[in-house]
């Protein structure tokens, strides 16, 4: 997944524009019964997302440090807030007014 906040400055208003854009590529592939198979999926999101938290965990055995052991292959949390609210404390803190857009 990939996320970006555009921002777009108006000076004459003393603002500044705020749109999420989500772009999310996942594949898969395997073999079953009937032979080799490969799924894609591609999905993309522009506009204002007031709420947006993701979790992932996948176990199991790893090699890792020249031998195989069980273990995390990833642990992640995504928290849509941890970026942006830094971003529109920067923006409302130096005088500028943040809006959210669906359009830029």
């Amino acid at each position: 997944m990939q996320y970006e906040l555009r921002l777009k400055i108006a000076k004459d208003k003393g603002a500044v524009f705020a749109q999420d854009n989500f772009r999310r590529f996942e594949y898969t592939g395997g073999v079953d019964g009937r032979g080799i198979k490969f799924t894609f999926q591609f999905s993309f999101f522009k506009g204002i997302s007031l709420f947006q938290y993701e979790r992932g965990v996948q176990y199991g055995v790893i090699y890792k440090d020249g031998k195989f052991k069980v273990d995390y292959a990833y642990n992640y949390a995504f928290n849509i807030a941890e970026i942006k609210n830094p971003i529109i404390d920067l923006i409302t803190g130096s005088g500028w007014e943040s809006r959210p857009v669906v359009f830029l």
